[in-house]
């Protein structure tokens, strides 16, 4: 019963923690398009630059770049790509519009999570998918080879050992399930 316990436990933390993602994110994009629009607004937005960079790096959207030109002088325009977030914050229109992209991403990346949190099919993917989740967490793009390879590894494991251990151990399994639900 103690595991059931525990992994409500999980599900609400990680619920909670997700929900509060989302309202910083939209309690930002709300701030930053007051920001935008008055300039008698008065939250110095910079206090903040690291974490609202820390929200969209969180959800997934910290490596974007955009487009950008600007004059240099004497008739020449400097071309190159920037970061909206890293730029945070800006009044310069492709800048800004980069910037409320992202925060709106990540609000609702932060959603997706929070509701994957009461979803049992989302529990379900995850365990499917479980090494791609891991190696994604450290670091690792779900789409790399080396995802694909432990994610492979997995499902053999799942499909021919899992079967072995539970006709090997059932008399087990069932008196540990019996114990959790009593």
């Amino acid at each position: 019963m103690i595991y059931v316990y525990l992994f409500l436990i999980v599900l609400l933390l990680n619920f909670v923690y997700n929900y509060y993602k989302y309202k910083q994110c939209d309690k930002f994009i709300s701030w930053y398009e007051k920001w935008l629009i008055d300039p008698d607004f008065n939250v110095n937005l910079l206090e903040y630059k690291s974490t609202v960079a820390s929200l969209v790096e969180r959800a997934g959207f910290g490596d974007v770049l955009i487009p950008y030109t600007e004059e240099a002088g004497y008739g020449r325009i400097r071309t190159g790509q920037v970061s909206p977030i890293k730029q945070f914050p800006s009044r310069a229109q492709d800048i800004a519009t980069g910037i409320l992209i992202q925060l709106s991403s990540s609000k609702g990346t932060y959603r997706k999570r929070m509701l994957i949190s009461v979803n049992p099919l989302a529990w379900l993917e995850i365990l499917i998918y479980l090494p791609s989740f891991l190696l994604n967490y450290i670091g690792i793009r779900k789409n790399s080879v080396l995802s694909k390879l432990f994610n492979v590894l997995w499902w053999i494991f799942g499909v021919v050992l899992i079967p072995i251990f539970i006709s090997t151990y059932t008399p087990e399994i069932s008196s540990f399930i019996r114990n959790i639900f009593k």
